[in-house]
């Protein structure tokens, strides 16, 4: 059903020849499946990044859905015709892994053929319904495959890297550099088993000695300790 609801609007839109945000297909399939929203687009951005794969396996000149990046940095869509090739190909390999899968298992020759990727790229997307769960397992050249459902944001970070900020990756570098400072000043202060279990307590309860502090804003003079 969340397949042919995606198809019948997708060729909806075909014949509008419009743009459209990726957010509106979402919320279509999210209404017609009874589906929340995040994953109604999780499993858009899959189809439609599947959709590339499909031109690049296939060696297929034209786009299938040409993209155009706003102002505020969202992608919409415009798709055509050929993307009903698309549409039967995903049917065709679905079709030809429901007949070659006995109890739960698939053979096939990894000969880096556009057929053995069209598989995994058809088995990305069934994931993505919940149709079935899959790991590829042996072989003499195994591979291992990554979906990157939204590649806008990495794209941004790749053309103005100097501005790329990752808070999370901040904080844990932060933490580490508080420890190592933090056992240093501890092994290094001479203190009595009393002050030092004291100065343990108090850290343990957020209380970071300034010492520490000042040997970390050595390092890193950004640091905020307010925000750790």
């Amino acid at each position: 059903n969340m397949w042919d609801e995606f198809r019948k609007y997708i060729n909806q839109r075909v014949v509008a020849e419009d743009y459209i945000y990726l957010d509106e297909i979402a919320e279509t399939l999210a209404t017609k499946c009874s589906l929340s929203k995040f994953r109604a687009k999780s499993i858009c951005e899959v189809v439609i990044k599947a959709m590339s794969s499909y031109r690049k396996n296939q060696n297929i000149s034209s786009s299938i859905a040409k993209e155009r990046i706003t102002n505020n940095g969202k992608i919409m869509y415009q798709f055509n015709v050929a993307v009903n090739s698309f549409f039967n190909w995903v049917k065709k390999i679905f079709a030809t892994i429901k007949v070659e899968t006995n109890n739960g298992e698939l053979y096939l020759i990894n000969d880096g053929s556009s057929y053995i990727k069209g598989v995994t790229v058809v088995l990305g997307i069934l994931e993505s319904m919940g149709v079935l769960s899959f790991n590829m397992i042996g072989g003499a050249n195994s591979q291992l495959y990554i979906y990157v459902n939204q590649i806008q944001n990495l794209k941004n970070i790749i053309n103005d890297p100097i501005n790329y900020k990752n808070r999370l990756l901040e904080t844990v570098y932060e933490k580490h550099l508080i420890s190592v400072k933090m056992l240093t000043y501890l092994y290094e202060g001479e203190f009595s088993s009393d002050n030092m279990w004291n100065i343990l307590e108090d850290y343990f309860l957020g209380v970071i000695p300034q010492q520490v502090k000042n040997a970390c804003l050595m390092e890193n003079p950004q640091m905020n300790f307010g925000e750790i």
